[in-house]
């Protein structure tokens, strides 16, 4: 357990990082999936479950997300 930020610490291969809006970094992983969305400013994370994320994409219309299996991509809107 990661007392700092109590969060389970899980090994994770990061397969892709983009930035985001106002300091925000997001990141998406293999194996265990899920979209990170990371303050630059202080080190917070919030985390969503998601399918692989495979590749990232930020786009004036949200955060196109390339995810396994099936070569599927998403738009992920942060104001919804």
């Amino acid at each position: 357990m990661n007392r700092l930020r109590n969060v389970c610490s899980v090994s994770l291969m990061i397969l892709a990082l983009a930035s985001g809006p106002k300091g925000q970094v997001y990141a998406g992983g293999f194996l265990q999936g899920g979209l990170a969305t990371v303050s630059t400013a202080d080190g917070s994370a919030q985390y969503q479950r998601f399918s692989q994320i495979e590749s990232l994409l930020p786009t004036a219309q949200g955060l196109l997300i390339g995810a396994y299996p099936d070569a599927r991509v998403y738009r992920y809107d942060p104001a919804q």
